[in-house]
């Protein structure tokens, strides 16, 4: 298993790095277009709404674990408590026209994970892990 490691700020020029760091990381690693796709979705829905909802003070952790038919992605924050297991997945629209931009994230990265688990810290952090197969 290979572990990797991305720090970053609670701001947007952050996130946009930290997102280029791991979209290089998967470069590196020749994941497939759909899994690679997943992870990056994955990665950017979550720390957008922690930094969007959750007003951490401090830095971002997220922690990647690479094995041999998923990938691992461990976020920790010291934002406001959010245990996405437990927000009601929203109504998905009939057409494009009742459509609203937003709100479908949480459910999206419960769709591409194979495993969501959430705890609170004795830190009181966030600590959200996402599998998703590879």
């Amino acid at each position: 298993m290979e572990r990797y490691q991305i720090v970053f700020a609670p701001n947007l020029p952050a996130f946009y790095e930290a997102s280029a760091t791991l979209r290089g990381l998967l470069a590196e690693k020749g994941l497939a277009a759909k899994p690679r796709s997943d992870v990056e979705l994955a990665f950017e829905e979550v720390a957008a709404n922690i930094l969007k909802h959750g007003s951490p003070v401090h830095d971002i952790d997220v922690q990647i674990s690479f094995q041999a038919d998923h990938v691992i992605l461990t976020f920790e924050d010291d934002g406001l408590p959010f245990n996405p297991l437990l927000h009601r997945d929203p109504d998905v629209p009939e057409s494009l026209d009742e459509a609203q931009i937003g709100g479908l994230g949480v459910m999206i990265v419960k769709q591409v994970a194979s495993r969501v688990e959430y705890s609170r810290t004795p830190q009181q952090h966030n600590r959200l892990t996402l599998e998703i197969s590879v």
